[in-house]
């Protein structure tokens, strides 16, 4: 299992299951791999500066919030709004 640190923050697990892969993106925003699934992880800060027409837009919104974005549905919106290649 892999896991990774923003601050004071240690994650460990995304809602796919336990993280096998993390790329870190950009301060606050980290691409994650599980044995399934992936998506970014967004800080506090970060999910505070999406422009709002991307707030509580996230497939998983009702059970997580914005901070995790799955990589099929919503990848393409993060990668766009911080200008990423979306196939990470």
């Amino acid at each position: 299992m892999a896991f990774f640190k923003e601050g004071n923050t240690v994650i460990k697990d995304s809602p796919w299951g336990p993280i096998t892969f993390a790329t870190r993106k950009d301060q606050g925003i980290w691409f994650v791999s599980t044995d399934s699934h992936g998506g970014f992880w967004l800080s506090l800060e970060r999910r505070e500066e999406l422009p709002e027409s991307l707030k509580g837009t996230s497939f998983l919104n009702e059970s997580h919030g914005d901070e995790w974005w799955e990589e099929d549905c919503d990848a393409q919106r993060i990668a766009k709004w911080r200008s990423y290649n979306a196939s990470v």
